[in-house]
């Protein structure tokens, strides 16, 4: 049996790093299933703790950017356990969620609903869509018997022509 016949080969990382501490200010027990019998060593049974500077802000579609103070901050393990509290804050060269960091020209234009709005960068032709006026409604293609108020045709909707 096992209990008779083995015991810890402690020349190895064991199971769960029994046999080898990693540093815990830069490292994480490697949670690879070969690791229990893997030499000991750092290089073997740790792994280096991601930074914010891994967890790529910028690409989270929240139109965020590092915070440049936080880049060598050491996350709990690997790039998605960081904190986007901690690493991340609000990029006001971009529009932002729900346009944060541009203002629409509300008389003629409305925010961009669009998903990759919050990382473009901040423009009036980024974040706003052009308001639709009566003339691109086309009252006679909607099947009521309508037609154009000739008075109206350059009268502005709320967002699009639908």
């Amino acid at each position: 049996s096992e209990a008779t016949c083995c015991e810890a080969d402690t020349t190895k990382c064991g199971v769960g790093n029994a046999n080898f501490v990693c540093p815990t200010a830069t490292h994480y027990n490697n949670p690879a299933a070969s690791t229990p019998d893997l030499a000991k060593s750092q290089a073997n049974c740790c792994l280096a703790k991601a930074t914010c500077n891994d967890y790529q802000c910028q690409t989270k579609e929240k139109g965020l950017k590092l915070v440049a103070a936080q880049t060598a901050t050491k996350c709990a393990t690997n790039a998605a356990s960081c904190s986007e509290a901690t690493c991340c804050e609000p990029d006001t060269t971009k529009c932002g969620v729900g346009n944060a960091n541009f203002v629409c020209p509300t008389a003629t234009h409305y925010n961009n609903p669009a998903a990759s709005t919050p990382d473009l960068a901040k423009s009036q032709a980024n974040c706003c869509l052009a308001k639709a006026t009566c003339n691109d409604y086309q009252c006679q293609t909607k099947e009521k018997g309508l037609k154009l108020v000739a008075a109206q045709t350059a009268t502005k909707c709320a967002t699009n022509a639908a």
